[in-house]
């Protein structure tokens, strides 16, 4: 019998190579013709590349669907198969229904592809064998091909994965805040904050943990969204620990100083002041991804419970990802941070709120239908904002009353003006677009490459 695989990225790829491993016969669809690398993969595989949905429908012996997460469930050819009653999952389904491991899901609108990486990392400095894959830019199923699955599996999930996935057995979920994103994809704000839900139902049952922001919780909350479990643990900084109805002395409280962790036989106290990544969403990032290790460890017990030492260890030597409020170093006395991950508006007043220092904003790229107005909170820290790209007329309308704001075309024509300006010493550069960049690069990692590699030729000629 036949399978066919929805998409030709990423997690497509992986899912192909591992059901060829499998011994099932593949065929692949995509809109978009892949480039001719990509063909001449599929081809040396021997997998049939499908580009119509009536090619696919011709199919008489088609099994079962595994999904891309970029495919939105109103697609005609996702709508023809589930008339057809053809079974369709998603990578995750694929790799997990058959070989369950221990899971740590992290999931939200931003900061999850830091604290997924940060649990990853300590958990790697504690010696315990792990794997980190998902939408942090390695598929799952690809790893599982490779025979690279190696014990606790860290995973990163969009909501567009989650939404695909039937079934999992997950040890911990981290949900580390929600915003307004995706509702194109989902079809409403509820639905896409559903499908971040939906990650909690397939917590263990009788030992799993959820950890999650108070933000969190308060967006469930207003969406009348179901999201309590039997241990619950909600990142506070206040006292007001109203963390677990069934475990009440659990929890994840972050003072100004220290993250305190609690779990229910054992408690740690870990100081965040030599932390290399900054900010005070990246102290939370940290508070989550250490609820998420210690409790999945302590439920687990196959593994050796860490000391504080050996934790504030851990989480000091975490260097922070690139593109994501990364010092790339000073530049007339300015702190220069590439923050291009920041591609929605509260991204950017995250980066914003991450210092006292006042800020020369770089902002823009492709609009993706948000509003700039929250930005005029940040009116007296904001020394100008130099819009760029296609949102720049917007940027300029909705805030130019109350901050100086320049317009720039493009990224490129702003960074070229740089060194012909004049800048207040002890302020942060900081590239934080709020946008997304496809009008002007790849992806948001070109985009940033191409900040740091002009703002870095800056500082070493001394421009």
């Amino acid at each position: 019998m036949q399978h066919l695989v929805i998409g030709c990225g990423i997690s497509g790829l992986g899912a192909i190579e591992l059901l060829i491993t499998r011994g099932f016969p593949v065929c692949v669809y995509d809109q978009k013709q892949p480039p001719d690398s990509i063909l001449k993969q599929l081809n040396d595989l021997n997998v049939t590349y499908l580009q119509t949905v009536d090619a696919v429908l011709a199919l008489q012996n088609l099994e079962r669907a595994v999904v891309s997460p970029g495919f939105p469930p109103s697609h005609p050819l996702l709508v023809a198969l589930t008339q057809r009653k053809i079974p369709i999952m998603s990578e995750l389904d694929l790799v997990f229904l058959d070989t369950p491991r221990p899971i740590i899901a992290v999931t939200g609108t931003n900061g999850k592809s830091t604290t997924t990486a940060l649990i990853y990392h300590i958990l790697q400095e504690l010696g315990v064998p792990s794997s980190l894959g998902g939408n942090i830019g390695t598929s799952v199923a690809a790893l599982a091909a490779h025979n690279d699955l190696k014990g606790i599996c860290v995973l990163e999930l969009s909501s567009y994965q989650i939404y695909y996935t039937q079934k999992l057995s997950i040890t911990s979920v981290v949900i580390t805040n929600l915003t307004p994103d995706h509702i194109a994809w989902h079809g409403s704000l509820t639905d896409y904050y559903q499908s971040k839900a939906k990650l909690i139902k397939f917590i263990e049952k009788s030992s799993g943990t959820l950890v999650l922001t108070e933000q969190a919780e308060d967006v469930f909350k207003a969406h009348n969204i179901d999201h309590y479990f039997a241990r619950t643990l909600i990142l506070t900084a206040s006292i007001r620990n109203k963390l677990s109805q069934n475990i009440p002395d659990a929890f994840c409280l972050l003072t100004d100083k220290d993250i305190l962790l609690k779990s229910p036989a054992h408690r740690w106290s870990i100081p965040t002041d030599n932390l290399r990544i900054k900010g005070s969403h990246n102290r939370e990032n940290a508070a989550m991804a250490l609820a998420a290790v210690v409790n999945s460890l302590e439920q687990l017990k196959i593994y050796t419970l860490p000391t504080e030492s050996a934790l504030t260890s851990a989480i000091n030597s975490f260097p922070g990802l690139a593109h994501r409020y990364q010092v790339v170093g000073s530049w007339r006395n300015l702190t220069v941070i590439n923050d291009s991950k920041a591609t929605n508006v509260d991204a950017t007043i995250t980066a914003l709120k991450s210092s006292p220092e006042r800020a020369y904003l770089l902002l823009g790229g492709r609009p993706k239908g948000e509003l700039f107005l929250p930005l005029l909170e940040f009116k007296n820290t904001v020394h100008a904002i130099f819009a760029f790209g296609e949102a720049r007329d917007e940027i300029f309308h909705q805030l130019h009353d109350k901050i100086k704001v320049y317009s720039f075309d493009s990224l490129d024509v702003l960074l070229k003006r740089l060194p012909h300006m004049t800048y207040e010493k002890n302020s942060r550069l900081l590239l934080s677009p709020g946008c997304a960049s496809f009008d002007e690069f790849n992806n948001f990692e070109h985009r940033g490459e191409f900040f740091c590699e002009t703002m870095r030729d800056f500082i070493n000629k001394n421009l």
